[in-house]
């Protein structure tokens, strides 16, 4: 997943675990959703998206990496 993915996605995905918990909880096992609990769910896809977000010019650094690898093998 990371080769055609990128670390981000793949970091994202493995953070989006506690929505699908959140939601078998609620409907499986009657599981109450407090405000502390959507809170925390913030900061946390928060801190994903801040993390993962590029800053300018760098997605063409990381473009020219991928083709000069991609040129060796």
């Amino acid at each position: 997943m990371i080769q055609k993915g990128s670390p981000e996605f793949a970091t994202m995905v493995t953070y989006l675990v506690p929505v699908s918990a959140m939601i078998w909880g609620y409907t499986l096992l009657n599981e109450q959703i407090h405000w502390s609990l959507l809170t925390g769910l913030a900061f946390i896809l928060g801190g994903v998206f801040i993390a993962s977000k590029t800053r300018p010019g760098k997605m063409e650094e990381r473009q020219a990496k991928d083709v000069a690898l991609k040129s060796r093998s």
